[in-house]
This record gives C-alpha cells, sequence and structure tokens, in this order.
C-alpha cells in the first residue's frame, strides 16, 4: 500500500479512433496519510529576512512586520532556533541563528530595524539560503530560481504581497518555484496570521523534497495543468534498468512545481491533454483498446534522511468504435466524469475571474461585472442541476466557494468603480484564491489561508494592550524547518527548510477528516445563498470577543461554516479594509483551530478588580 494514496477521475473513459484532437481532462486527488503520534516534536529553525527598504514606511509595513515577527518568536520554544536577515539594497546578519531561549532579546534585536534604502530581494533569499544550507553560488539569478535552486534540501519560499505596490508576478513566481504559497494582505498586521499558517503547515509536513513529473506520450498533442508552475524539457534518454517505462517512450516531460504535503491533505492536479486516437486503431473489431496518455510521476522522502520513493501512476483511455459499448463505458463512470466536470468548471471560474479582476483594475466596471455575472449564473444552473452524490465531494464545495466570490466580487464593483485602490486590492485577491482553489478545497494551501484568517481575527478582536500571542496549536508531526521574511516592493516571502517528522496533538480527537466528511451523507445541493454585503464582516467583527469564541466552536463542530477574513482596520475607510470572499469550510484535523485564550470565573473576577483599582487609582492622580 502506496504511502500516499492516489484516485484518477477524467472528463471521458472510451472514445472514438475516428476524432482527431480529443481534449482529455484528468484529475488526480492525492491524500497524505495522518501523522503518527510522537512524544515529542523535532526542533524548528527559523529565519526572518526582513525588507526595510523606504517602500516599507508606507501604511506602517515595517512596524507591522516587526510585530508579525514578535508573535512568531513567541510561538517558538527553547530548543527552536532563529536567525534574522535585513535588507535594503544591503543585506546584514542581524542575529546569527540561536536557540530561542532569550525570546525578548530577540524581539528587541527585531525591534532596532530602521527603514533604509532600496530593495534587492535576489541576493536576500540567497543569504537566507547560505545560512540553511550551506554556500551557493554566486552571480546574477532570476528571482524565482534563486527560490527554487534549493528544493532538493528540502527548502521551500512562500510569498506574501503586502499592500498594493509590489510586483505580483515576481511574488507568485517566488511561491510557485520554491515550492510554497503565495498571499496578499492589504494590511501588514495580517502578517500576524499568514506567519502563525506557514509556521503550522511546517510543522505538519508528511513528505520533503516532493516532485512530480508527467511524461508525454506521442498519442498526446498537448498538454496544460491547472494552477501550478510548469518546466517542459525532452525526456532524457533511458536506461537499460528502466524497463518498458523508459523515458524513450516519451517526448518530453513536464514538471510540476509541487509542494511538500501535510498531514492528510487532499491535493488536487488537474491536467488538460490534446489526444490523438488515431494511433489506437483497433487490431479487432469487436474489443476496445487502451492507449495510454502518459504516466506521473511523484516522488517524495517521508524524512530529511529517508530515501526518495517513487510512486508511478500510468494514466490511459479506452479507444473503442463501437457505439454502443463505447457509451455503456462511460455511463458506467458517470460519477467520475461528473467529478471531473466540476473541477473544470471551478478551474475556468478561476480564469473567468482572473479576466474580470483586469477588467476592473483597467476601469472597465461594466465588463467586470458582465463576466462575474454570467459565470455566476452558469455555476448556479450546474449547481441545481448536480447529482446528489456530488454533495459529498470537495468539487461541490469548490463550486460554492468559487459562487461566493463571483457573489461578492460584483456586489463590490459598485464600491470600486471610484476607488482604485480597492479595485487593485480585488485584483491581488483574486490572484492568490486563484492559485489556492487550483490545488484542491482540501489543499494545504486553501487551508493554510483560511487558518491565517481565524488566527488574524481572534487576534485583531483583542485590545491592543492584550495582544498576547496565542499557543501554537499542537502539530501532528515534528520536523525542523526555517521560515523567512523577505520583501520584494513591499512583499514578504517565507523559506522553509530541512524537515524531521515529530510530535502529538490532543486537541484533534472529535474533529473530522476530510474522508469521514465526504463519506457521510448530506443534502441535495441548496440553493443559491442571498447576496452577502461585505459591511456584514464589519459588523460580525463588532459583535465582541463572546461571539467570536462561538463562532470558532461551530467551526469545530458542524461540517459546513462560513468564514471571512477579517477586516483589520475598522476606523479606516471601507474601500481599504476590503476582506476576499468569504469561504465555506470543512474542518480538518491537521488544520488546527486558532481559539481565543479561556480565562475562568476567577480570573475574570480579578481581572474586573485590577481593572476597577486602576480606575479609582487615575482618578485620585486627577484630584490631586
Amino acid at each position: 500500500m502506496n504511502f500516499l494514496q492516489h484516485t484518477i477521475d477524467s472528463s471521458v473513459r472510451a472514445i472514438p479512433t475516428n476524432q482527431i484532437n480529443v481534449k482529455v481532462n484528468v484529475l488526480i486527488t492525492i491524500t497524505a496519510p495522518k501523522a503518527v503520534n510522537a512524544v515529542e516534536r523535532a526542533p524548528v529553525c527559523v529565519i526572518l529576512v526582513i525588507d526595510k527598504s523606504g517602500s516599507m514606511q508606507m501604511e506602517n509595513k515595517l512596524p507591522h512586520a516587526i510585530e508579525a515577527g514578535q508573535v512568531l518568536i513567541d510561538q517558538l520554544e527553547q530548543k527552536d532556533k532563529l536567525g534574522i536577515v535585513e535588507f535594503d539594497d544591503k543585506i546584514v546578519v542581524r542575529q546569527e541563528i540561536t536557540p530561542a531561549k532569550d525570546k525578548e532579546r530577540l524581539k528587541r534585536v527585531l525591534a532596532g530595524i530602521q527603514i533604509g534604502g532600496f530593495t534587492n530581494i535576489s541576493d536576500a533569499l540567497i543569504r537566507a539560503q547560505q545560512m540553511l544550507a550551506g554556500p551557493t553560488a554566486q552571480g546574477a539569478k532570476a528571482i524565482g530560481n534563486v527560490a527554487g535552486q534549493h528544493r532538493d534540501e528540502g527548502i521551500t519560499a512562500s510569498s506574501i504581497g503586502v499592500g498594493l505596490d509590489y510586483d505580483e508576478a515576481t511574488m507568485q513566481k517566488i511561491a510557485q518555484l520554491g515550492g510554497g504559497n503565495f498571499y496578499h494582505v492589504r494590511e501588514a498586521l495580517e502578517l500576524v496570521g499568514i506567519l502563525q499558517a506557514e509556521l503550522n503547515l511546517a510543522k505538519e509536513l508528511m513528505t520533503r523534497r516532493t516532485k512530480v513529473k508527467y511524461l508525454r506520450p506521442a498519442s498526446v498533442l498537448s498538454v496544460k495543468v491547472h494552477g501550478y508552475a510548469i518546466k517542459v524539457k525532452n525526456a532524457k534518454p533511458s536506461g537499460k534498468s528502466q524497463g518498458s517505462d523508459a523515458a524513450s517512450a516519451f517526448k518530453d516531460e513536464t514538471t510540476i512545481q509541487m509542494s511538500d504535503f501535510s498531514s492528510e491533505e487532499i491535493r488536487q492536479i488537474l491536467i488538460e491533454l490534446l489526444v490523438d486516437p488515431t494511433s489506437a486503431k483497433e487490431t479487432e473489431p469487436d474489443q476496445a483498446k487502451n492507449l495510454s496518455l502518459g504516466i506521473l510521476q511523484l516522488r517524495f522522502s517521508r524524512t530529511e534522511e529517508s530515501p526518495i520513493e517513487e510512486i508511478k501512476i500510468p494514466l490511459s483511455i479506452l479507444v473503442d468504435d463501437d457505439e454502443t459499448r463505447r457509451d455503456a463505458t462511460n455511463n458506467a463512470f458517470a460519477e467520475s466524469i461528473e467529478k471531473v466536470a466540476a473541477e473544470v468548471m471551478s478551474a475556468e471560474a478561476n480564469q473567468a475571474h482572473d479576466r474580470a479582476m483586469m477588467e476592473l483594475e483597467a476601469g472597465h466596471i461594466e465588463q467586470s461585472r458582465q463576466i462575474l455575472q454570467e459565470n455566476e449564473e452558469q455555476m448556479e444552473e450546474y449547481q441545481s442541476s448536480m447529482p446528489a452524490f456530488m454533495s459529498r465531494t470537495p468539487q461541490y464545495q469548490a463550486i460554492n466557494q468559487q459562487r461566493m466570490r463571483f457573489q461578492q466580487s460584483r456586489d463590490s464593483t459598485e464600491e470600486a468603480e471610484n476607488d482604485v485602490d480597492l479595485r487593485r486590492n480585488m485584483r491581488l485577491q483574486g490572484r492568490q484564491m486563484n492559485q489556492q482553489m487550483a490545488q484542491g478545497y482540501y489543499s494545504s494551501s486553501n487551508q493554510a489561508q483560511i487558518r491565517a484568517n481565524d488566527y488574524n481575527q481572534v487576534y485583531t478582536n483583542q485590545p491592543r494592550s492584550n495582544r498576547k500571542s496565542q499557543p501554537v496549536p499542537s502539530p501532528l508531526i515534528n520536523q525542523s524547518s526555517s521560515s523567512s521574511i523577505s520583501n520584494p516592493y513591499s512583499g514578504i516571502s517565507s523559506i522553509s527548510s530541512k524537515q524531521i517528522s515529530f510530535g502529538p496533538s490532543s486537541q484533534n480527537q472529535n474533529q473530522i477528516t476530510p474522508q469521514q466528511q465526504l463519506s457521510k451523507k448530506t443534502p441535495s445541493p441548496p440553493h443559491a445563498p442571498q447576496k452577502q454585503q461585505q459591511g456584514q464582516q464589519g459588523q460580525q467583527q463588532q459583535q465582541g470577543q463572546g461571539q467570536q469564541q462561538e463562532q470558532i466552536d461551530t467551526h469545530q463542530n458542524k461540517s459546513k461554516t462560513s468564514h471571512s477574513p477579517p477586516s483589520n482596520q475598522n476606523n479606516k475607510k471601507k474601500s481599504k479594509s476590503r476582506s476576499p470572499p468569504g469561504l465555506q469550510v470543512l474542518p480538518l484535523p491537521q488544520i488546527a483551530q486558532i481559539q481565543p485564550p479561556q480565562q475562568s470565573p476567577d480570573q475574570q473576577n480579578e481581572q474586573k478588580k485590577a481593572a476597577k483599582k486602576e480606575e479609582q487609582d487615575t482618578k485620585g492622580k486627577k484630584q490631586k
């Protein structure tokens, strides 16, 4: 039994030979196992790479980035290690890697960073990797290549764009080639949740040095991979020991840039193939022929020290000129075909939303609104005719998530018409969600964003004087990792390093796994949700800490919960605190839920007495 389980679904199961250029969509779903509890997790190594260039002076980006880093420091244990690098046009190691024992001193070192000159992201990434993996080659390099050049050593890079004035294409390239995630935050204070989510992901890894390749045969004319960066090159000549699936049988190989898998993660890869079935002429009229569509090759190691394992997933399709037999075959795989149809619709929705946001950013409000409305209606119509079994699938949750963001984006176009910043913010949010949703509703990328939103909501709802770091949810496994913050064009990127498996968790015993959730019987797809105004998000946040606790408890115990990312500046203009579309969430055991700190009745009474005494002291001073 493979360590990573997989299933294969396709948009069609049997095709005739008399067609040319047949489009076949193949959906590969990979499920990681649940982490085995251990007694103690291994140490974590974190490197914070802070951009102190002039652009960080705007909107308090640097102070909030420092605050987020200090919260992260509070999450580290004494056995963990930390390093700090600051950069503008020069790179300075402010703190060599050291045990995180004296947290207050480390936070003072971090707080001492001052605004400087220009941004030099490439050299900053190289310096961080030197600290993690030893010397690297010097010289001019593309930023994306720098981010990805140490993937074999277990170092990954995620990127966080802060504000509106960064280069999102560069930031996405860092994340895609670095095997990490791309995030967009409107306000720098939201970095608190993002860094917390990234740290938790680093503690939940089930694979390291993950690599995925697709080997294309002559029967496939072209390849398109949704949601992942790819590199295509000629297939390597085969050796004698490579057997019947040797590389010489393939035209080229497509490397799919893939991050490592987390505990119980369900990740999807949607590949669109253009197939030539004429190469599979039936040798016997009464028999269907199996036509190879290539091989998906998955390589990984379970720990940093363990050997590389390989899983080969053969892809194929039946070629049959007997129409009755062909239809019977496709009918037998109706559920599989329906799942792929829903996944394709979600992928096409990502592309449509991106077009709509491009029109919106250019000021073409009506064109943007029309694209959003047309696609929202298509998804509503599709859901109304969807078979009942689909309501138990991740694809159904993805369509729900898509419909909600299309609806909220359309509702926001009127306000965005005269607000350039809001249009830019919506465009960046759209790019972030496209990448996250393309990997699947239960992918670590999509769930990390949900976790970050939860944490930020708890953190920002507290009075500033009480914003003490929340305890890190106990991870299911341990690893050695490192993260860095770097910030090209007012962005931030994370680098994760070598991992080792570990750790227990008692918080997740009563939570529902994705597999358990999808096996439950659920009602038929509901009607389209009513329109939700963005202003409701701000109102919900102002209802107090007690309601927030109730919402989080509901999130843990129900099978479906609505999530909306937090607004981090209630006293600013609405356009500045626009939250990304809400997310329909099913709980995952490896995505530990963030809880606000609990107080006993005695603690509450003591807090009230202290507040009353402080008030009396203040009045007494005023009278004197």
